[in-house]
């Protein structure tokens, strides 16, 4: 499993590597999550991979019994060739809903890494000044929060140690 970094650690890429390895050149039909086709921890994998798409359709995971959160389960066909390079750069499966109906058609992007926003921004360090950590514009974090300091420089701040009237008084 040298050279499929991250991704190693998942049991299909394991299958797939091996696969790769004593039959270079099947055809491969994967059910699973999309990670493989363009999420960052997968750089090294699809660098390492070499087929060729040739079809597939994406389903949102609600249409399963038992699984939590939102993204989409892919049915993806393709045509290994371990002696060609072939760069996965778009992926544009059909879209299907829950009864198997066509609703359109999604396009995955295989982006480098180094084109990400978390990149291309430096994340200030974290001061001593307590903030409310909150989950969207208006809802305070319910859960474990990852963030619970300020940063200098920081673009909003909630003030959990003050009273509203206090930083009325202040305004």
């Amino acid at each position: 499993m040298n050279g499929y970094g991250k991704a190693s650690n998942e049991l299909f890429v394991q299958f797939i590597a091996r696969l790769a390895m004593e039959i270079p050149t099947a055809t491969l039909a994967i059910f699973s999550t999309m990670k493989y086709v363009n999420a960052p921890n997968f750089d090294k994998f699809r660098e390492r991979w070499q087929a060729t798409y040739l079809g597939g359709f994406v389903v949102h995971n609600q249409a399963f019994d038992g699984l939590s959160g939102k993204f989409p389960i892919g049915f993806l066909v393709w045509k290994t060739n371990q002696s060609e390079v072939t760069p996965i750069t778009t992926v544009q499966t059909d879209v299907l809903d829950k009864h198997a109906n066509p609703i359109g058609t999604k396009t995955f992007y295989n982006l480098p890494n180094d084109s990400f926003l978390n990149v291309w921004l430096e994340r200030p360090k974290a001061n001593k000044t307590l903030v409310l950590p909150i989950k969207n514009a208006i809802s305070p974090v319910t859960s474990k929060a990852r963030v619970k300091n300020w940063a200098d420089d920081a673009i909003g701040l909630a003030f959990p140690q003050i009273s509203r009237q206090t930083m009325m008084s202040n305004t």
